[in-house]
């Protein structure tokens, strides 16, 4: 379970989140609405670890986040609003880069299988930077297929802004992805 308890953010000085509470528990899904600059990427850094906030905390499992980071790293899966392309590496090595992170090494048939499953196994020798935004984009949901099929440990997705610049197929994909995800009882 993820427990955010009176999580108070600031940023550049100024306060933009005060006292949020919220929970999530298995097969759980829960989405920030508001306005651009509210501050919706800025919780999720937070509650990812990537940002200490001013006051509050964020418990997985019962535990603060930092008292067991080892296992918070091992539970969590965090894809950026600004996503991480390479300006050179190839998307095959994107997505074997981002599983040994978690001390996996993909098979070469499970990393085409899964661009295979997002309509990018013909970029899987190009460089990643060189790819359309929406092609981007589908590396990581070829990241999230091996979390369905690799990683059991990944039980929360920490998804910010996921499907921006994908087409209508893609954004199906992601939402059918999101869906397998929460029905293994997992949470987003």
């Amino acid at each position: 379970m993820l427990q955010v308890d009176q999580l108070s953010l600031g940023r550049g000085g100024r306060l933009i989140q005060q006292d949020l509470s919220f929970s999530l528990q298995s097969g759980d899904v829960l989405q920030l609405l508001g306005p651009n600059g509210v501050g919706k990427s800025t919780v999720l850094h937070a509650v990812a670890g990537l940002l200490e906030p001013e006051t509050g905390e964020v418990q997985w499992q019962s535990q603060p986040i930092f008292s067991n980071a080892d296992e918070w790293h091992r539970s969590l899966f965090f894809l950026p609003h600004k996503l991480p392309a390479h300006p050179v590496l190839t998307p095959v090595e994107v997505l074997r880069d981002s599983l040994a992170l978690k001390g996996l090494k993909p098979s070469a048939t499970q990393i085409d299988e899964a661009l295979l499953a997002v309509d990018l196994l013909d970029h899987a020798d190009q460089a990643a930077g060189s790819l359309s935004a929406g092609q981007q984009r589908r590396i990581w949901l070829a990241r999230l297929v091996l979390s369905l099929r690799l990683l059991q440990s990944e039980r929360l997705w920490l998804l910010d802004e996921p499907l921006p610049s994908l087409d209508k197929q893609a954004r199906a994909l992601g939402f059918d992805l999101l869906q397998q995800h929460t029905a293994r009882g997992a949470m987003t």
